[in-house]
């Protein structure tokens, strides 16, 4: 799976989405649906609408989208609900946002991440694909455009990327 690790405060976040969203991506936001359809985000003003009930987003282009999402219904507190399930469908990049937290009145920035799946499931030829081409050509272009505004700190093993707005406090806290 390609992953990025990412330390972004909520500005950091809209400069990616503002990015992804340029060059031809919409989004669609992780949540409990009341019905099998889901919204589909085409500007930075949706996404902050939404990001107050989500963290996780499917990252979805023309260039790379192959079928619909795939819905499924479980019951939820005694209420049918939709949810869609991440490797069906698309496919699609995953973005999870960080942003900013408050704990004991001190701020964080929680980690997030973009990532995409080694395969996921074509729900209408109904086998398993690898992602095309354009979805990593979209993948490494949102990664790039990232790294040009954020330091990259390693810690052991894992990589992060702390963007530009608490660069500082974020290396601090990874470090100790």
């Amino acid at each position: 799976m390609a992953d990025m690790n990412l330390f972004m405060t909520d500005e950091d976040e809209r400069r990616a989405i503002a990015f992804a969203l340029q060059n031809s991506c919409f989004l669609v936001p992780d949540l409990d649906y009341d019905s099998p359809k889901y919204e589909m985000i085409t500007s930075v003003v949706e996404y902050d609408r939404y990001r107050s009930r989500t963290r996780h987003f499917f990252l979805l282009s023309d260039r790379f989208f192959r079928c619909p999402l795939e819905l499924r219904t479980i019951q939820k507190n005694g209420k049918a609900v939709c949810y869609i399930s991440q490797r069906s469908g698309g496919p699609s990049i995953q973005f999870l946002g960080g942003g900013l937290f408050e704990n004991s009145g001190e701020k964080f920035v929680r980690p997030g991440d973009l990532s995409y799946y080694p395969s996921y499931w074509n729900t209408l030829e109904s086998r398993n694909e690898k992602p095309s081409l354009e979805l990593i050509e979209t993948y490494k272009s949102l990664q790039e455009h990232i790294k040009k505004t954020s330091i990259r700190k390693k810690l052991g093993r894992s990589v992060f990327w702390l963007g530009e707005g608490r660069r500082e406090l974020h290396w601090r806290e990874l470090s100790s």
